[in-house]
């Protein structure tokens, strides 16, 4: 989320403030700044500035902030999606993923388990001696301090207590099931800054082809067993419409 008294000040220097009218139903910064418009902070008021004035400014607002968030950018076949990683939600997640990131384990790395309403998930490379590699390495878990699962955060997936290797998940909606096992508590969201990458990470999320449905046994998706054995050919051949991660690279 945008740190509203810096970008009241930043919005402030570059256009005049008009408060009222259509504007005046935002009563907080949070909901002007999320509908793209600037707050006025000598006013405490919503201000009437244009869409392309806040984006602009938005732009220059700094990746990471004083909780030390990270902007982590990945461009997939399916076209950008901008992560900001929240170590004060899970430690222990944020810094194994930030980590994949700096050893360009997300290069060519499939979104191989998309089902419509419910998440993506990746994390399993195409080459095998990576995934030995990693598997190796599990995490303990982080505690739960109780941040919500909602469409676009980003949480590993486990399969049990202190199981976490590489594979993480996106939910496509809000969910019920998600997050109350430890090792799914998110470390991360779609970003919220600047505001054209917002837009353009939702889009990638929605447009993520999930026609293959569940992996198998509950689906008829990939074989998880297939894919770390045999590598993305495998993908390519059975499943040729599947989305790749093509890279992440941290921006702050």
């Amino acid at each position: 989320m945008m740190r509203c008294a810096a970008i009241a000040v930043l919005l402030l220097s570059t256009a005049q403030v008009c408060v009222g009218g259509k504007f005046s139903k935002f009563t907080t910064c949070e909901d002007c700044v999320a509908a793209g418009y600037g707050w006025s902070a000598s006013k405490g008021k919503c201000g009437g500035y244009s869409t392309k004035t806040c984006a602009a400014a938005a732009i220059t607002e700094p990746a990471a902030g004083p909780a030390g968030i990270t902007l982590v950018i990945c461009q997939t076949t399916a076209g950008v999606l901008g992560f900001e990683i929240h170590p004060e939600w899970a430690p222990l997640g944020a810094a194994r993923f930030l980590e994949l990131v700096r050893s360009n384990y997300f290069k060519d790395v499939s979104f191989y388990r998309a089902v419509p309403k419910f998440l993506a998930q990746f994390g399993i490379s195409g080459s095998k001696a990576m995934n030995e590699k990693w598997s190796d390495m599990p995490i303990k878990d982080d505690p739960s301090i109780g941040i919500p699962v909602k469409k676009g955060t980003l949480s590993f997936a486990g399969k049990g207590p202190d199981t976490r290797t590489s594979k993480l998940f996106i939910p496509f909606a809000a969910s019920d099931s998600l997050g109350k096992a430890a090792w799914e508590t998110p470390i991360g969201r779609i970003a919220r800054q600047p505001r054209r990458l917002l837009r353009d990470s939702f889009k990638t999320l929605d447009s993520i082809h999930r026609g293959y449905g569940d992996i198998k046994p509950f689906g008829r998706g990939p074989d998880t067993d297939k894919l770390e054995a045999e590598g993305n050919a495998y993908l390519k051949k059975s499943f040729p419409r599947v989305d790749y991660i093509k890279s992440c690279a941290i921006k702050n």
